[in-house]
């Protein structure tokens, strides 16, 4: 991939990733969805900072708004609200930084810029790091939907094999909704 088709799509992702923080700091109710928003509204906004500077010393001319892709998955979750637009949004995190470290790891073998090259090294590590951390809130609220979650409600009801008890129950009614 040339170097200046890096740059724009790196710059795309990044735009989305602050975008898209935005509305999870703002809508989410989970806490660690929130505090992930926030984190990619400033680490991605840093990274888009340090590209913008390169672009213009390189002469690349970097988008300004969002294509179509990325519009419309955020139109999408701002429709959504509470563990709909957190599991949306989480899923939404997960392939993109997926994607993004990808390309990343691309420039970095392939590109022929250095500083372009040194920017997708770095950048590298930052999104390996969140690509590990939204896989922890993946992980966990696959959890919590499967009622094993230590901090969710307290279910109590039949379970599998017929008998009363608490938790992972078919059949199950929260406590607090006696």
């Amino acid at each position: 991939m040339a170097d200046t088709a890096f740059a724009n799509k790196a710059a795309m992702g990044g735009m989305a990733e602050v975008a898209l923080g935005k509305m999870a700091a703002d809508k989410s109710k989970d806490t660690k969805v929130k505090d992930f928003g926030d984190l990619m509204v400033k680490d991605h906004g840093k990274a888009n900072d340090e590209l913008a500077s390169i672009a213009k010393s390189e002469n690349i001319q970097l988008p300004t708004s969002l294509d179509a892709k990325h519009q419309a998955l955020s139109d999408s979750l701002s429709k959504l609200s509470g563990k709909a637009f957190d599991k949306a949004y989480v899923n939404a995190m997960l392939e993109g930084h997926k994607q993004t470290l990808a390309l990343l790891q691309d420039e970095a073998a392939n590109g022929k810029d250095p500083q372009l090259k040194a920017f997708a090294v770095n950048t590298a590590t930052v999104v390996q790091g969140h690509l590990d951390k939204i896989e922890k809130i993946h992980d966990g609220m696959k959890e919590d939907i499967s009622g094993r979650c230590a901090n969710g409600p307290a279910f109590e009801g039949i379970n599998a094999h017929g008998r009363s008890g608490r938790s992972g129950l078919i059949g199950s009614v929260p406590l607090s909704d006696r």
